[in-house]
């Protein structure tokens, strides 16, 4: 029988890209921002020259996606700074976005980094994080191998003020079960009738879908500007 522990997740996660670029796309505040998926990261929002980056993360099984040691997590952490070292973005904001269909709740060390916003708050959620971790290891293993790996990469001197840059840019967007209805909500405060809702809903959906196709079929990122009326 196939393993449908990760599968689901794996497959969630590639259709939310699509459904949250919808509801950015909803939440547009003109028709200058543009809304982009696998430009600057899973989803992104940029207008007059600043950048919001968003990775997106679904859990759909015992995996918590911000816990103190999530793969998912540190791994997040870890690529968003080889992008800021390599220069690929330079982003105002770095959100992480949790879409569970069970309550999921944040680690002390997502939460401290979520809200620190100054280099000093950054310092010391990074300093403390580290501590936690040690004090709290087992067998003298403060995580698994492969989330240690990003660890040990983000607390490298070298590293490091690129890491704190990271955490003061960074914050967790966390949807316990409410994701699909917050999503459809928006959806139907557009100017439009309601009877008429499901179907372009659906329709709004699969055009999405199909844009992102196109452009991922030629190795792109997909990008879209709103379209506002009078």
């Amino acid at each position: 029988m196939t393993d449908r522990t990760h599968v689901p997740d794996k497959v969630e996660a590639f259709l939310l890209q699509v459904r949250h670029a919808l509801f950015e796309l909803i939440k547009a505040p003109d028709e200058k921002c543009v809304i982009g998926v696998e430009v600057y990261d899973d989803v992104s929002l940029e207008n007059d020259g600043h950048v919001i980056a968003e990775q997106i993360k679904s859990s759909l099984s015992s995996n918590n996606p911000v816990s103190n040691r999530s793969i998912s997590f540190w791994k997040t952490l870890f690529n968003w700074c080889n992008y800021l070292e390599e220069r690929q973005m330079k982003p105002d904001a770095l959100k992480l976005v949790v879409v569970s269909s069970d309550t999921v709740k944040t680690g002390s060390i997502p939460e401290q980094f979520n809200k620190a916003s100054t280099k000093c708050e950054a310092e010391k959620a990074i300093d403390d994080a580290y501590k936690l971790l040690e004090e709290t290891s087992t067998n003298g293993n403060i995580a698994s191998e492969e989330c240690k790996r990003y660890i040990d990469y983000c607390y490298q001197s070298e590293h490091r003020t690129t890491f704190i840059e990271v955490v003061k840019l960074f914050s967790v967007d966390l949807h316990n079960g409410t994701y699909d209805e917050t999503l459809k909500r928006k959806f139907c405060e557009q100017p439009i009738p309601l009877e008429y809702a499901d179907p372009l809903f659906i329709a709004m959906l699969g055009w999405v879908n199909e844009r992102v196709h196109d452009f991922t079929k030629e190795n792109k990122g997909f990008i879209i500007h709103p379209i506002f009326c009078d």
